[in-house]
C-alpha cells in the first residue's frame, strides 16, 4: 500500500489515548482503508518552482453511524500534522481546502457532520479556527479499573 509508513506513523502518533497501538490494530486499519471502510487523506504541500511536495497531515476518517437515531458522521479517526507551525507561516488555506474536501465527501456518504476527538491544545486551536463546536468533552475509564 502506497504510503502506508507515513499513515502508520501518524496513527501512532495521533490515535485516541485510550486505544493501544498493537500490530492487530494496525492490520486493522489497514484492511479497513483496502476495503474503503475507511479512508486516509494526505494534506500536502506543492513546490512547482523547486518541484517538491512535502506532506503537511495525515487523516484517517470512517463513517460512523448511530444506530438508535439514524445520524451518520464521517469520524476523523486520527490527524497527524502540525498545524500551528502552518498557521504561523500563512499555511492556512491549506488546511482550510482539506477540510472542504473531507466536507464534500462526507455529504456526498450521507452524512450529517464531520465528528472527531481531541487531545491537545493545538488541535481544539484547529477545531475553533475552522468554526467546530468544541464544547463537548470525550470521556473515558478503563473496564480493567477496579477503584471504583
Amino acid at each position: 500500500m502506497a504510503n502506508w509508513k507515513s499513515i502508520k506513523e501518524s496513527v501512532e502518533r495521533a490515535l485516541r489515548p485510550d486505544i493501544k497501538v498493537t500490530e492487530s490494530l494496525l492490520s486493522n486499519i489497514q484492511m479497513a482503508l483496502l476495503d474503503g471502510k475507511a479512508q486516509a487523506w494526505i494534506l500536502y504541500h506543492s513546490d512547482v518552482e523547486n518541484n517538491t511536495s512535502d506532506i503537511r497531515a495525515i487523516v484517517l476518517t470512517t463513517i460512523t453511524e448511530d444506530f438508535v437515531s439514524g445520524y451518520k458522521s464521517l469520524l476523523i479517526y486520527s490527524l497527524a500534522g502540525d498545524f500551528v507551525r502552518d498557521s504561523r507561516n500563512g499555511s492556512m488555506e491549506l488546511w482550510a481546502s482539506g477540510l472542504r474536501s473531507i466536507r464534500k465527501y462526507a455529504a456526498k456518504q450521507g452524512c450529517e457532520s464531520v465528528s472527531f476527538y481531541m487531545s491537545k491544545k493545538g488541535a481544539q486551536f484547529l477545531a475553533e479556527k475552522i468554526g467546530a463546536n468544541v464544547d463537548n468533552v470525550f470521556g473515558y475509564i478503563g473496564v480493567e479499573n477496579e477503584d471504583i
